[in-house]
């Protein structure tokens, strides 16, 4: 056998292993630690005054509106979630403008939240924004009465 066969050979298996073993490397996921941000989804067409039900797998996010007692505040906008959440934000406009997101509070452990509207009869789009222990989910609704 001459030489430069015996060298062929042997090398070309090697080199088949270190090209795939290197073509591998180049095209696995690259890990981050930014948090993953999804869509949650209403069940169902959205009316503040009944109850609206957004979803994305495990988590379920119940959203509902009532004006309190005093005639002079606006409308009261409470969420229920079934998973603890880190923190909720809400953003009220139309197509063209959305004003800034404002935070809720947390009424009992950090799966019920509040807030209270400016608006006494609010129209537009309402945005929602939650986030959880490593992941932000968010929402565009049409707020009807």
């Amino acid at each position: 056998m001459k030489p430069h066969r015996f060298l062929m050979y042997t090398l070309l298996p090697l080199l088949a292993i270190g090209g795939y073993i290197a073509a591998d490397l180049l095209v696995a996921p690259v890990k981050t630690d930014a948090p993953m941000t999804y869509r949650l989804l209403a069940q169902e067409d959205c009316n503040l005054s009944n109850r609206c039900v957004l979803q994305h797998e495990a988590l379920v996010i119940r959203l509902s509106g009532e004006y309190p007692e005093q005639s002079d505040q606006g409308l009261r906008l409470n969420l229920e979630s079934s998973e603890p959440l880190k923190g909720a934000a809400i953003a009220l406009g139309n197509r063209e403008e959305v004003g800034l997101p404002a935070n809720m509070q947390s009424l009992q452990g950090d799966q019920q939240w509040s807030i209270t509207l400016l608006e006494k009869q609010p129209r537009g789009i309402l945005r929602l924004l939650l986030s959880t222990q490593d992941t932000n989910y968010f929402a565009e609704l049409h707020v009807t009465l």
